[in-house]
């Protein structure tokens, strides 16, 4: 592919209106698009397209190029927020329509090409006896990825702790193969999201033959 070459960041309008659409509807939907994804969305967009902007260092915006939030008063910072019921809400044919449209998409798909992964938050205050919301809380949490093949075999987990830096005490008498990560969040960004499945879900599915699908259910 020919790159295309831009001389200045101030000319970058490739990021074309259903781009932008796109980025608002995973807002709508609640993911969270922190700074650093959203300079990790651009930059990846950009390589795929073969374009180079001599301002980015690798076609990574800077900090200071995301002040287009400026004149775009629709995109923000994502905030935590209850689940709407609209957005949970199921009815008898959503769940059919999707189990016809699963079945469909792994027809031709091996078990051993068939993986499954979720993540969860382990808070480290057990105590609780009851369920309950709990805001500006000090207690410590940490999240893991858990991924499991259609065939009953458990991939190595991935886990991410609040932290600036990661110790080599945390991850003493890890299990075989488990990664570790830090973030200021402990969430999944779109940096630890892309770490995670290079260095799980890339190396498994890297010598196995035929369609491989990656789901989350």
């Amino acid at each position: 592919m020919d790159k295309i070459l831009v001389d200045s960041a101030d000319h970058l309008y490739y990021l074309h209106k259903n781009k932008k659409l796109f980025l608002l509807l995973h807002l709508d939907c609640g993911f969270p698009f922190t700074s650093q994804a959203r300079r990790k969305f651009i930059q990846d967009y950009l390589n795929r397209k073969g374009i180079v902007i001599r301002d980015f260092n690798e076609n990574l915006p800077e900090i200071d190029w995301l002040h287009f939030r400026k004149r775009n008063k629709e995109l923000s910072i994502r905030l935590a927020e209850n689940t709407k019921r609209c957005k949970t809400a199921l009815s008898e044919e959503h769940v059919n329509n999707f189990f016809d449209e699963f079945d469909a998409t792994v027809k031709d798909v091996p078990s051993t090409n068939i993986v499954n992964y979720d993540g969860t938050n382990l808070p480290d205050d057990p105590g609780k006896e009851k369920i309950r919301r709990t805001m500006d809380t000090p207690k410590g949490s940490v999240s893991a990825m858990f991924a499991a093949v259609a065939d009953g075999t458990l991939l190595p987990q991935y886990v991410v702790y609040k932290a600036t830096n990661l110790y080599p005490e945390w991850i003493e008498g890890r299990p075989p193969g488990c990664q570790y990560n830090r973030s200021k969040s402990k969430w999944f960004d779109a940096v630890i999201f892309e770490d995670w499945f290079f260095k799980i879900i890339l190396p498994y599915f890297k010598n196995k033959p035929g369609p491989k699908l990656l789901v989350i259910i």
